[in-house]
């Protein structure tokens, strides 16, 4: 069983326990399937659509607006197409496309992508990936789609010097600085264009963070 499947197993056990509520009839309510619980206990495989009617019945977190969230904030760090994406995690070059319209896979193959998102970045690229996900807006429950909120990690993937600075709250002749003095960001130089990439100036800015605390020692 896997590592999703076993959380979802033990929320369904402690919600049984502390409602009262059989099996049977939380599987009924919850997805209109009766024998779901009695099968997920047996380790039989389930999607992601299913495991989150279930989490949401039960009053908890779905697991698939965070996993999309997930996915697009790596995305936009490492800078990674969304075909090389899909093949190196998921083995599918249209993963994030079928993720993206609603695909339900299953909770073994989220598992799987998790893990190598985890183990493809470093310790800032980490930090980045979740400020980027703690920035990104929630889903409206008035219903608007997507496209009439794009989210950050949406948006372009390189940014000009004025967009970099004003991107960190800069000056532009502060930015300018740390390209002659160093200590600043990463930049490209593509011809006679200077470039930032948005991954870069989060994980720069995460860099600069300072713990208040430890200001004041």
């Amino acid at each position: 069983m896997t590592r999703l499947a076993n959380q979802l197993r033990r929320s369904v056990s402690s919600y049984l326990e502390r409602t009262g509520m059989s099996a049977r009839r939380l599987s009924l309510r919850a997805v209109g399937d009766s024998g779901f619980v009695s099968r997920l206990n047996r380790g039989h495989s389930t999607g992601l659509d299913t495991a989150d009617r279930l989490l949401e019945f039960m009053g908890e977190p779905a697991i698939g607006p965070i996993f999309r969230r997930e996915v697009e904030a790596f995305i936009s760090v490492k800078g990674i197409s969304e075909s090389r994406f899909g093949t190196e995690a998921a083995g599918d070059a249209s993963f994030v496309k079928k993720l993206r319209n609603g695909t339900s896979f299953r909770l073994a193959t989220v598992d799987r992508v998790r893990t190598w998102m985890r183990n493809a970045m470093r310790r800032a690229e980490r930090a980045a990936v979740s400020r980027l996900i703690e920035s990104a807006p929630q889903a409206d429950p008035s219903g608007s789609s997507p496209s009439e909120h794009p989210p950050e990690y949406h948006r372009e993937v390189f940014l000009s010097a004025h967009q970099a600075a004003t991107f960190l709250s800069l000056s532009a002749r502060a930015l300018l600085r740390f390209r002659e003095t160093g200590g600043g960001p990463a930049y490209c130089e593509f011809g006679n264009r200077t470039l930032y990439s948005r991954a870069d100036l989060l994980v720069w800015a995460w860099q600069m963070r300072q713990d208040p605390l430890e200001a004041k020692r």
